[in-house]
């Protein structure tokens, strides 16, 4: 399987790697975290209040390393049909066709979030962790 570096380069991987999209959609072995489609499922389920649902169904946007895999796009449109199903819900998906974007969207936000004047008064230190515990979120 050949594989794109972000320098454009190519590089060979062992086959298995391409089986990975499996094990995000639908693990395998003994070992169990959450499929994306039992996460997608979780966020909306928090929610009390059908508008709520909707209004996260509405706005999927598929970014990071991730979504550029084969196969990816289309198992997230199975797995929001399954949750379409499930919630009598439309879900719309937003990808950028810029794999190179689509890749490195989580940098340029945090960069943006970054560079705003009051954005480090926002951070919650160790100390603040320590000193208030799970409480300090609500404050912040």
């Amino acid at each position: 399987m050949k594989y794109k570096l972000p320098d454009s380069t190519f590089i060979t991987l062992p086959d298995q790697v391409g089986s990975m999209i499996n094990e995000i959609f639908k693990p395998i072995g003994t070992k169990r975290f959450p499929t994306i489609g039992e996460m997608v499922n979780s966020a909306i389920s928090v929610c009390e209040d059908l508008k709520c649902d909707s209004g996260l169904f509405n706005g999927f946007i598929m970014t990071g390393g991730n979504s550029n895999m084969n196969g990816f796009e289309d198992q997230v449109k199975v797995v929001l049909q399954e949750v379409n199903s499930q919630y009598n819900l439309s879900a719309k998906i937003f990808t950028f066709p810029n794999e190179k974007l689509r890749s490195n969207n989580c940098w340029i936000g945090g960069s943006i979030l970054g560079s705003i004047d009051n954005f480090h008064q926002l951070f919650i230190t160790k100390a603040e962790y320590e000193e208030h515990g799970v409480s300090i979120f609500d404050r912040k």
